[in-house]
């Protein structure tokens, strides 16, 4: 069995009457939640999957129509060092006009896998979670956590990789960084706010 790393407690709740000092906050009005971030974290957003009419030709044409079907920002996506945390619709009538957020696939991984108590809003919910080892090896990988169906049916997973991606010049994680990014995702995860 692969050694386990050492699991910080879960972080005091965040009163849901603020916002978490120095952070930015982030308000998606058409799913009706908010959250705080990091300000050195990044936020990206896509909506629709849906196929345009074949008449729509430019992207100024196309945007206009993606607008008329739904919102950019039904998927939403913040990013912290090799964190993230991803929340979008888990109903079918909006989830099938969004490309799949958060986790779509794992891998050829050695999975760990466990329930956690998370802190969202005040309150506590249990999330799947799971450790992804490299293959035969005590190598950890990835480390991720999944809310399905949560709260006006909506999805939020949030993750963190200990290794640093190379293309972005980011190095490999040690473990205190690691509980870091960790610690820091879950304190986003717990300021959401409907």
């Amino acid at each position: 069995m692969p050694p386990t790393l050492t699991r910080r407690p879960t972080p005091t709740p965040v009163p849901t009457s603020s916002i978490v000092p120095g952070w930015l906050t982030y308000e998606n009005e058409f799913l009706g939640y908010s959250f705080s971030y990091p300000p050195e974290a990044t936020i990206g957003y896509h909506g629709t999957t849906e196929e345009p009419p074949e008449n729509i030709t430019t992207r100024r044409e196309y945007l206009a129509w993606e607008e008329t079907v739904t919102p950019n920002n039904l998927c939403v996506r913040v990013g912290y060092k090799t964190g993230f945390v991803t929340v979008g619709p888990a109903d079918e009538p909006l989830s099938l006009y969004a490309s799949p957020c958060g986790i779509t696939g794992i891998g050829d991984y050695t999975i760990e896998e466990w329930e956690e108590v998370v802190t969202i809003d005040g309150q506590p919910y249990t999330a799947g979670a799971m450790r992804l080892y490299i293959w035969q090896t005590d190598l950890l990988e990835h480390e991720y956590y999944l809310l399905r169906d949560f709260n006006n049916d909506l999805n939020i997973d949030f993750g963190l990789s200990m290794r640093g991606a190379s293309r972005s010049g980011q190095q490999d994680l040690t473990e205190a960084e690691f509980n870091e990014v960790r610690e820091i995702l879950l304190q986003i995860v717990a300021s959401f706010r409907f």
